[in-house]
């Protein structure tokens, strides 16, 4: 029965009629032609908004009338479920607003989050000085603009934890009261495909005022290059970007974006004509992450490891451990993804110790020569 309510409800009504002329053509009462048209318009109209809901015909969404149709046929609303408070960002409410207590116990927990990224000191104090301070300094206008709308754009490569450091920068701003509440409300590469939206538009207009109060985070945000799949002369972002900045002028409440990417994607944000028109107008902060360090390569190790009860033997194994992850590093740069490789040098460090060092298994160590070992492994 849940996989029949799952059906948008036009279409159940349609293919029960279509039952029912399936029937009159038994006893003679329709003839075969009409049944065969009636069969053939109704699984047109259920292809179409199958491919609907799939988010593949957005383009026709954007002709006057035909979303509406279309809505009506797919019944998103039904889809969606009741709200329950853990349903779509679609239908939450806001949470209310954070009381000073609340606001003192969340920056507190955000500063212990931040000093607890491994590596990159000089983003931290950029995120200290040019974004905390002020906005401590002045909550109601922490850029000093304004801007209907302010965005921090953290970029860097894979594994460096920026987006935990958005979560993080999110609740920093909240526990200073930046922000209102400590909502945030994600947009993935993902959502335009789910069929829940219609378009950009659609999208960034009901995420903008989900975020109300909050923020918005624009996670890996390099899709906002790509080019429109109908053939739009803008990108998905230029529309995404345009209509963000148009619904957060109707609210009177400074909207909080966050948006993780690439370096290589925020030189192409920058660049690109149609993005600097609705980045411009923004008040825009920058954060910059790098490759982790030697040391703080080590750090990610060795808390992959104790999560699993292990632990590095000695000094003279770190230094090898270390030296091992630094040449990794190097080797794979600039695909390096400093999150995975300590991962997966942690999975195959406890392996090797397990199969070719038994006692060093029974005490959970991991000691120089199984980190020699791996070394010459995942050259």
């Amino acid at each position: 029965m849940k996989s029949f309510r799952a059906i948008p409800l036009p279409l159940r009504i349609a293919a029960i009629f279509l039952v029912g002329l399936l029937l009159f053509q038994f006893v003679g009462m329709v003839s075969s032609a009409v049944f065969v048209s009636a069969a053939i318009a109704f699984w047109s109209v259920a292809l179409l908004t199958w491919v609907y809901d799939q988010g593949w015909v957005n383009a026709l969404a954007r002709v006057t009338g035909v979303s509406g149709v279309l809505g009506f046929l797919a019944n998103r609303k039904a889809l969606s479920g009741p709200d329950n408070g853990s349903s779509s960002e679609r239908t939450m409410a806001p949470p209310g607003e954070l009381d000073e207590s609340e606001r003192q116990a969340l920056f507190a927990k955000a500063q212990q989050s931040l000093a607890a990224l491994h590596g990159n000191d000089a983003a931290k104090e950029i995120i200290a000085q040019r974004i905390v301070a002020p906005a401590r300094e002045n909550p109601e206008n922490p850029f000093g603009s304004s801007a209907p709308a302010s965005i921090i754009m953290i970029a860097g490569p894979r594994g460096v934890g920026k987006t935990t450091l958005a979560r993080t920068l999110a609740n920093l701003l909240a526990g200073v009261g930046a922000a209102k509440t400590a909502s945030v409300v994600t947009v993935r590469p993902t959502d335009l495909r789910t069929g829940e939206f219609a378009s950009a538009v659609e999208l960034a207009r009901s995420k903008v005022k989900s975020a109300k109060k909050g923020t918005l985070l624009i996670d890996d945000a390099e899709w906002l290059l790509a080019d429109d799949p109908y053939g739009a002369a803008d990108t998905l972002g230029s529309d995404f970007g345009m209509t963000l900045v148009e619904t957060a002028s109707d609210t009177p409440d400074n909207t909080l974006v966050v948006a993780t990417m690439s370096v290589e994607t925020l030189g192409r944000l920058k660049e690109d004509a149609q993005h600097s028109r609705w980045l411009g107008k923004l008040a825009c902060r920058e954060v910059v992450l790098e490759n982790l360090d030697d040391e703080g390569l080590l750090a990610v190790l060795e808390s992959e490891l104790g999560n699993a009860d292990w632990h590095i033997e000695s000094e003279d194994a770190e230094t090898a451990a270390r030296r091992m992850l630094s040449d990794l590093r190097d080797r794979k740069t600039p695909n390096f993804d400093n999150a995975i490789a300590c991962r997966r040098a942690s999975e195959k460090l406890v392996e090797i110790t397990t199969e070719d060092f038994e006692e060093k298994a029974r005490k959970r160590v991991i000691g120089r020569e199984a980190i020699r070992i791996a070394d010459e492994e995942m050259e």
